[in-house]
């Protein structure tokens, strides 16, 4: 492999992105933050409108090869996490989770 800016590899959706040098996650990943619902017109608020698609999202999302799920405690709040922990617990040990912190909300999703 050849080392890029962006990482190691080609930079090609296969090739692998270092977060440390023991630490590498496949560059395309599931992007979970749509999963979360609306509510009271707030975007990525709230649970999903429907709870057993979001789940079957994320099991779908494994079958092409992905093995990093992203997704922050804004998102929801905690709603996407929790959906992440119930639908892909039985994979932990092939997956890494990718998280953003620092991000707030207050009970309104602002």
């Amino acid at each position: 492999m050849r080392a890029n800016f962006l990482g190691v590899g080609d930079g090609s959706p296969g090739s692998t992105f270092p977060l440390t040098p023991e630490l590498g996650v496949p560059r395309v990943g599931c992007g979970a933050m749509q999963l979360a619902g609306s509510y009271g017109g707030v975007q990525v608020f709230g649970p999903p409108a429907v709870r057993e698609e979001a789940l079957a999202i994320l099991r779908e999302a494994l079958e092409p090869g992905i093995r990093h799920v992203d997704t922050a405690e804004f998102c929801g709040p905690f709603v996407t996490n929790r959906l992440i922990r119930e639908a892909l617990y039985a994979c932990a040990d092939d997956l890494t989770v990718v998280t953003e912190v620092g991000s707030v909300r207050d009970d309104a999703g602002g």
